[in-house]
């Protein structure tokens, strides 16, 4: 008997590859239509974040970092003040830093979102968003231990992202609407004729 035959002499096999041909045809299609259908559905999923929520997200992000910098600040100052005496050291003030910096987007935020102009908006979330994404690429490189900045840094940068895509359709559809002062000068112009 020759390894690799059957007992009972040679078998047909074009019937049990052509099925398994046609079988694997079958769940391939019945694959690919189900994800191209999956994500059909997910990409008529609309999320939409105004400007002004992406703004107050940051602010609060911020905010947490605020405490964060400033309470590691103090605790710094208060060591180094029982075991050196008076001064500062350079990791009291590199935190205070921090802090201040934090404090001081808070408030750039909370000014931000008295800003109307769409295109405006625009370029300042993409800096955001640029800012956001950033420390949260550095945040993984350098210190991945930090997870809690890399997690509130992350969720920054999306809700910012997810904003300047509703920031565009915003803006195409201010396009396809009229003006006040559009409107007045139609009527108007309608009242002459």
């Amino acid at each position: 008997m020759v390894p690799g035959s059957s007992p009972g002499g040679p078998t047909n096999n074009t019937y049990t590859t052509n099925s398994l041909k046609l079988l694997t045809l079958i769940i391939s299609k019945i694959y690919y239509s189900s994800i191209i259908k999956f994500n059909y559905k997910i990409m008529k999923i609309q999320i939409k974040i105004l400007p002004k929520y992406a703004y107050l997200i940051s602010s609060g992000i911020a905010l947490i970092f605020f405490c964060h910098f400033a309470y590691k600040a103090v605790v710094a100052y208060l060591i180094y003040k029982d075991l050196y005496g008076d001064g500062i050291d350079v990791l009291v003030s590199l935190r205070a830093a921090l802090a201040g910096i934090m404090f001081l987007l808070i408030l750039l935020f909370f000014q931000l979102i008295k800003i109307k102009d769409l295109k405006s908006q625009r370029t300042i979330l993409r800096g955001i968003f640029v800012g956001w994404s950033s420390l949260f690429i550095i945040l993984i490189i350098v210190n991945s231990n930090l997870i809690y900045f890399i997690i509130f840094s992350g969720i920054a940068a999306l809700i910012n992202l997810i904003s300047l895509f509703s920031l565009v359709d915003l803006i195409k559809e201010e396009r396809n609407t009229l003006t006040d002062r559009e409107i007045y000068l139609l009527q108007r112009l309608a009242n002459k004729k």
